[in-house]
């Protein structure tokens, strides 16, 4: 997926998320979105978000915020993978033994989530 249709899927994801149309989504439309979160992981979540603090989220404040947790998602993803790599006796049984082959393996499993995710 091109950087012009995910920022398509953002935007439409934003409007969903504006119960009212209003071109901002406020915590009471994100409380409703994100029923399952609790009271503090929205709390959190809207505050990192929100970045000018004016309590409410403009499109822009979304679509960077989304990014940033999604880079975040993905860098802890491929730390997590790079231990269980490190960790497995077993690493040349599945080709992948040596720190420059593990690399190698974690960017192209990045790759593939990249594809599924976008």
């Amino acid at each position: 997926m091109d950087s012009g249709e995910h920022e398509s899927r953002l935007g439409a994801l934003f409007k969903a998320c504006d119960l009212d149309g209003s071109g901002f989504i406020d915590q009471q439309e994100l409380s409703r979105v994100c029923s399952e979160l609790s009271t503090d992981d929205l709390r959190d979540v809207f505050a990192e978000l929100d970045k000018d603090r004016d309590g409410r989220i403009s499109v822009e404040e979304f679509t960077k915020g989304f990014r940033g947790i999604a880079e975040a998602m993905e860098t802890k993803n491929r730390e997590k993978i790079r231990e269980r790599l490190r960790s497995t006796e077993n690493l040349d049984q599945a080709g992948i033994g040596g720190q420059d082959n593990i690399e190698e393996y974690v960017g192209s499993l990045d790759e593939g989530l990249r594809s599924l995710s976008w």
